[in-house]
């Protein structure tokens, strides 16, 4: 099932700011409006909205899987199936409204090892043998058809994406099992993980790894899609499902997701390892396909400027789409 948060305001709506959507038949339908009866669809605490809100320390994720199979199959004397509204008339908003801790993995070998050798380093034999992160910043997540604002020139000039798949965690776990960590998703999303690379050559060269040349922002979007929706397609460490960048409307990559080295499950097990994770928490399997710095300026029309659409596609996912805004200052 495909979740999702959005505004809209019209009489079928009303003025709430932010809601809660599930996508069915194409259309989203607002969840505060399909209840009719107080049980149906309610948290401890509150109604579901929009996904990923918390109240009284319960974020309202942990009841994702109990709405999923409340829609799949719905009673009429608990809800009403209400008209759904078409994803073009909406204001999208990122689909966790309280993120949690956003860890970034690397996962594919491919566009990982692209990059190292730019740095004139091979990939080290840890890569292979345990999952490695860095930590993002989410207080600037940004969501589908937000504008992203050039970064400062003084941080650097070399815009570029990253296709990332990600997962939300549903539940809180500590020491999670590989084989358990499944129950932990509350469901996949795509994360653009826009990346200065002038300035990210600056810092890896220190030792210290990506830092503020991602700092600015990281899209993510546009539905929440629970695992039930993706097990069909399960092929290895991955899915069977195509991967696609766009910028500008010509496609200028192009990948698969089975390709992952580890599975999300891998990620999971290693993220918890004597931490606890949250519901909300995001974890990304890093860029999965070649970007502007792999691929090359002629053929990718060169760095990303203001005015450019970037779109990345990812089957059963849907596309994520962000256009770059001038800078505030230079």
């Amino acid at each position: 099932m495909r979740f999702c948060n959005f505004t809209h305001h019209n009489e079928l709506c009303g003025q709430e700011p932010m809601q809660g959507g599930v996508v069915v038949d194409g259309g989203v339908r607002p969840l505060i409006l399909m209840l009719t009866r107080p049980i149906a669809l309610q948290m401890q605490g509150g109604l579901p909205m929009p996904i990923g809100f918390e109240v009284g320390g319960i974020n309202n994720l942990q009841e994702i899987h109990r709405w999923r199979d409340e829609l799949s199959d719905p009673d009429p004397n608990r809800m009403e199936l209400v008209p759904g509204l078409s994803p073009e008339e909406l204001t999208f908003l990122t689909p966790v409204y309280h993120p949690g801790l956003l860890r970034c993995f690397e996962t594919f070998e491919e566009p990982s090892n692209s990059q190292r050798a730019r740095l004139n380093a091979g990939m080290p034999t840890q890569w292979h043998t345990a999952p490695t992160f860095t930590y993002g910043n989410s207080n600037c997540i940004a969501a589908h058809g937000d504008e992203i604002r050039m970064p400062q020139r003084k941080q650097g000039k070399e815009l570029d994406f990253e296709l990332h798949l990600a997962v939300v965690i549903g539940r809180p776990g500590r020491d999670i099992l590989e084989e358990e960590a499944e129950e932990y998703i509350a469901g996949f999303t795509i994360l653009n993980d826009w990346t200065l690379r002038d300035l990210q050559w600056l810092e890896m060269e220190s030792g210290l790894g990506p830092t503020k040349c991602k700092d600015f922002a990281t899209s993510l979007g546009p539905y929440l899609v629970t695992p039930d929706e993706l097990a069909p397609f399960r092929k290895g460490k991955g899915y069977d499902l195509e991967l696609c960048a766009r910028v500008n409307g010509k496609e200028i990559s192009r990948g698969t997701w089975k390709k992952m080295h580890f599975s999300f499950e891998e990620l999971i097990a290693r993220a918890s390892i004597d931490t606890e994770l949250k519901p909300g928490d995001i974890l990304s399997s890093g860029t999965s396909l070649m970007s502007i710095i792999d691929l090359g300026l002629d053929g990718t029309g060169g760095w990303l400027k203001p005015g450019d659409v970037v779109e990345l596609e990812v089957e059963q996912l849907g596309v994520l789409s962000n256009r770059i805004a001038e800078t505030a200052a230079n």
